[in-house]
């Protein structure tokens, strides 16, 4: 049986609507699927965490506690019989000990560190990616300063931060008791400090002593 051409020029239509028709329903799904998959996507989102609660913080440093960071040596300046610095386990925070700094030189700039490792194997302590520091100070004694700064050191000749008044983070600093502090690091670091928080070493108080004589305690020592 020989088709005519016109019947011949029907079937060639009727395959090229066909195929038409099947571009159009592969091209409406690729539609449908994209609408799909964005919906999905953004249903996602929309209950994800945020990336910041995702990302992992660093967690609590301890650098000098008395019982699993023990070790640790200090300095005061000036020196003398009425200015010590030493650990001592007769009056500690939650520890087994505590450093005791006493301070009675009058009319004079008092300053004492404590450095959290050895003089002869200095442990240089990487803090750039903490955010507070928190220590557990006491101050007790006769005659009692009215105020105590604080500051951090590295490694080198007055590399340290700006001093930061405590009294500022716990107005009643000087009342005989244990006080837990949180200090920001960032209200320690200016722009042109020579402190390298990539190398902290030390700890460093410091007052004006008119005619005081008391004992600065320490313990506690951390950042997060």
């Amino acid at each position: 049986m020989r088709l005519s051409t016109a019947s011949m020029l029907k079937i060639k239509l009727v395959l090229r609507s066909a195929d038409f028709f099947k571009m159009i329903l592969m091209v409406a799904f690729s539609i449908l699927d994209f609408i799909f998959i964005s919906s999905c996507n953004s249903s996602d989102i929309a209950n994800s965490k945020p990336l910041s609660n995702l990302t992992s913080k660093p967690t609590k440093l301890v650098l000098w506690d008395g019982e699993s960071n023990s070790l640790g040596v200090g300095w005061v300046s000036p020196e003398g019989d009425s200015m010590s610095i030493a650990q001592q386990d007769t009056i500690f925070r939650s520890s087994k000990n505590s450093v005791a700094i006493h301070m009675a030189r009058h009319h004079v700039f008092l300053e004492a560190g404590w450095q959290w490792s050895a003089w002869t194997a200095t442990v240089e302590t990487n803090i750039k990616s903490y955010i507070k520091i928190n220590l557990s100070v006491k101050v007790d004694g006769p005659i009692r300063p009215d105020d105590m700064m604080l500051s951090l050191a590295s490694p080198g000749d007055h590399h340290t931060t700006q001093r930061v008044s405590l009294k500022l983070y716990d107005p009643a600093l000087m009342d005989g008791n244990w006080h837990d502090l949180s200090i920001p690091l960032a209200d320690l670091f200016t722009s042109d400090m020579k402190f390298d928080p990539a190398h902290a070493i030390q700890i460093i108080f410091a007052t004006w002593n008119e005619s005081g004589d008391f004992l600065l305690y320490l313990d506690d020592l951390s950042v997060e």
